[in-house]
């Protein structure tokens, strides 16, 4: 997705002309190093001196003798991930499909596509252009390293020196094919930040196993490997994102920073650095989220995201006596509690806005595990009283809760864990009015409204022109379905397709988005949503209106209601009025609903529309206004995008889109009634 003339105007536009300067000044910067590194070779300008060394400091977590598996009577098994990886095969996304890497591995080459990525100076490589590099998404995937960590705990349960080697070997490649500053993995420094992370685990836990060395034992060379982890600290500390890029990334490239200056001793610039990046944890931990806890970016897995990179550097802040403050607790436990109720601990939450399955850690090499699951139990199990189990069961070693659970030996944790919650149910209705999230329903149905801000800052980037659109689950199963995201790519328009308002339930009006999009990550005019109803217990109801047609003369109001009838018929309105101003001209409509790809069509007749959702007793039964014109599309293209799913980064699949049509001239007002049904207890 090559930059054009269009989106490089749309950006200029979105920025100020502080953050015009501020730019200028860094592609000046990023010019001259280009010369510098043409005259001599190789990287230089912001590289210091190699150091004698990099020492270890304590690990991120104590002592833990029994981690190594001595193997004596029986032989572990080694999981699908382990046997691949031994082959050089990875699979970097959940349900996608693993990837031959290379043997050695290739690092700059694109595991998707095959595409190598040109050698020379990183920050001059242009990252968007699919033709020189690829997909970068998936060559940086390969680059955060983050699959070390679960073979590193491999070479230790399995005591298999044919899993270290593998390990020495990834690590010594890295280091020979990527030397400071050059390459495609020296282009941003949310990566850059990200491998420190990878690095930074894996070394803490040799040191927790009684390696004293730690990561230093697995190279060729200890002085090479620990000049590439200052120089990892500098990169980010000098290519931090700033002004309308400061986003979830900037909180990613200083947790990288935070991390390494805990974990390694880099001397004096090393405090200073480790001093400078929590004084602005604590500052963006407080700008990037909303006073209820919903995080600014409005995409529910950046939420997400951010919550364990706070949640993370906490941790580190009681492992090493650096404690954060009271209100960047309360802020974890506000984003905490929000997911929590907007998915529950054993549900993911709906798709709402961009998700690419990137993490902070992983523990284990299982991709496909639920990250919103893994994340929440890790502070919840991290709180308990209750000890681990010493039961000998090395399985423990690959869960996130065990590690970081372990990092908090020794500390008070009384204030966090009094201002936590998240073993209690979720209390319907749940308001979260700065994030714009209104939950409705009961013990079985969780109905999800929202009526928030497009995203954060000036572009807006990972957020979609889902206004007034709403997902419905029924016993934590989503049925009414937000569509995901797919791709990052611009390719046959599935980026646009997937964050556009027919990817959403609620209402396009003649063929446009609510908001305009100006690039792959950049939105221009924005919806904005008003509130004029607020649910309580009593009357479960809210309404809203967006004025993303405002240019088209026309005001969309929705009002949804949720009526517990029975406990086995429960019922969802959804109450939609739109007017056109005196003078516009006549304008198509599309009311679109999206179904999870396990929801079939059972029946249909007239308006009554009947679905079900494999084997369940469960149906759900849909009264459409007849004064729309219905269909049913799946996996369609033409001669409009329909009936695709994106249940996680670089997957889709085909569902059902149900699409009512009908043309707006001065005012329209019609209602759909969602109903539940549950045979099973028919006679």
């Amino acid at each position: 997705m090559k930059r054009d003339i269009s989106w490089l105007r749309n950006r200029l536009l979105a920025m100020s002309p502080a953050e015009i300067i501020f730019r200028v000044s860094r592609a000046c910067q990023g010019r001259l190093d280009k010369l510098l590194y043409q005259r001599v070779g190789r990287a230089t300008g912001w590289l210091s001196p190699k150091p004698a060394t990099v020492a270890s400091s304590r690990g991120l977590f104590p002592e833990i003798p029994d981690l190594e598996q001595r193997v004596t009577d029986r032989a572990l098994t080694r999981s699908a991930e382990l046997e691949l990886l031994m082959n050089n095969r990875l699979k970097l996304f959940s349900g996608g499909k693993d990837y031959f890497i290379g043997d050695p591995v290739q690092w700059r080459r694109d595991p998707k596509t095959e595409t190598l990525s040109p050698a020379g100076h990183g920050l001059s490589i242009d990252y968007r252009d699919d033709r020189l590099v690829g997909d970068v998404k998936h060559v940086w995937e390969l680059g955060r390293q983050q699959f070390l960590v679960p073979l590193c705990i491999d070479s230790l349960v399995h005591g298999d020196p044919d899993i270290r080697n593998k390990l020495e070997g990834f690590i010594d490649s890295w280091l020979e094919q990527n030397p400071p500053g050059e390459g495609i993995h020296w282009c941003s420094a949310l990566e850059v930040s990200l491998r420190l992370v990878s690095w930074s685990v894996v070394h803490s836990i040799l040191v927790a196993a009684d390696r004293p060395k730690g990561i230093f034992g697995l190279v060729k060379n200890e002085k090479e490997l620990g000049y590439s982890i200052e120089q990892h600290v500098r990169f980010v500390m000098r290519n931090l994102s700033r002004h309308s890029s400061a986003n979830n990334h900037l909180i990613g490239e200083l947790v990288g920073v935070w991390t390494a200056c805990n974990v390694f001793n880099l001397g004096t610039r090393g405090k200073q650095w480790a001093k400078k990046v929590q004084q602005e944890l604590e500052t963006q931990a407080k700008l990037q989220n909303h006073d209820d806890g919903v995080n600014k970016e409005q995409a529910i897995y950046y939420h997400l995201w951010v919550l364990e990179y706070l949640w993370f550097c906490w941790l580190i802040g009681k492992r090493y006596e650096q404690p954060f403050s009271d209100n960047f607790e309360l802020i974890i436990t506000r984003m905490a509690s929000f997911l929590k109720d907007i998915g529950g601990m054993e549900g993911n939450p709906p798709n709402i806005g961009d998700a690419d399955g990137g993490l902070v850690v992983r523990f284990t090499a299982d991709v496909d595990a639920n990250p919103f699951a893994v994340c929440l139990d890790s502070i919840v199990c991290s709180l308990k009283d209750t000890e681990e189990s010493d039961s000998g069961d090395q399985s423990r070693y690959y869960l996130k809760s065990f590690w970081y659970r372990s990092m908090l030996h020794g500390r008070d944790i009384s204030n966090l864990n009094n201002q936590l919650n998240l073993d209690q149910p979720i209390q319907l209705p749940a308001v979260y009015p700065d994030g714009g999230y209104y939950l409705l329903g009961d013990k079985q149905i969780k109905i999800c409204f929202k009526c928030s801000e497009l995203g954060f800052l000036s572009t807006a980037a990972h957020g979609h022109a889902d206004a007034l659109s709403l997902t419905i689950a029924y016993k934590s199963r989503w049925w009414l379905t937000d569509q995901g995201t797919y791709t990052y790519r611009s390719d046959g328009g599935w980026r646009d397709y997937f964050r556009g308002t027919s990817a959403h339930n609620t209402i396009s009006v003649s063929g446009e988005n609510q908001s305009t999009i100006g690039g792959p990550f950049l939105w221009t005019r924005r919806a904005i949503c008003t509130v004029s109803l607020q649910p309580t217990i009593q009357a479960q109801s809210v309404a809203a209106s967006h004025d993303g047609y405002s240019s088209l003369g026309v005001l969309h109001n929705r009002q949804l209601s949720f009526t517990p009838i029975s406990d086995l018929h429960p019922q969802i309105v959804v109450s939609d009025r739109l007017t056109c101003k005196e003078g516009a001209e006549e304008s198509d409509i599309e009311v679109w609903y999206h179904f999870h790809p396990d929801v079939f069509v059972k029946s249909w007749s007239e308006d009554i529309l009947t679905l079900s959702r494999g084997n369940d007793k469960i149906l759900l039964q849909l009264t459409l206004p007849a004064i729309l014109d219905w269909n049913c599309l799946n996996a369609v293209n033409k001669p409009v995008r329909a009936g695709w799913y994106s249940e996680s980064f670089d997957k889709k699949q085909a569902c059902i889109s149900l699409l009512g049509k009908g043309l707006l001239n001065r005012e329209m007002e019609f209602r759909t009634i969602f109903e539940f049904l549950d045979c099973s207890h028919n006679t």
